[in-house]
């Protein structure tokens, strides 16, 4: 499988739907159609699609990281309160997710 371009990414100051990396670099540009050409999404929503893009790719090992070490922090506590969180089932299930689609 291709990597993907590296990150950190941004949105492109003047063309505000091409998301860019380092050095210029283009890694995508969204499209305003749909698959009915005479459909456009709303350019707010197109450029509020590429900052959430944006801000998902560049936070996304981050929140890895974090979710782990929290779940590695709940299991420490399961000696002294007992029985693991419910939130780690579904925590670890978000990961593995994660993971498997980069």
């Amino acid at each position: 499988m291709t990597e993907h371009t590296a990150l950190p990414w941004y949105v492109h100051p003047d063309y505000k739907a091409s998301i860019m990396a380092s050095k210029g670099q283009v890694a995508t540009a969204l499209r305003r159609f749909t698959f009915n050409p005479t459909k456009l999404i709303p350019e707010d929503e197109w450029q509020a699609n590429a900052r959430f893009i944006v801000t998902a790719c560049n936070c996304h090992a981050d929140l890895l990281e974090a979710l782990k070490w929290a779940i590695d922090w709940a299991d420490g506590l399961v000696e002294v309160f007992g029985p693991q969180p419910a939130w780690v089932p579904k925590a670890q299930q978000a990961i593995r997710k994660a993971e498997e689609t980069q």
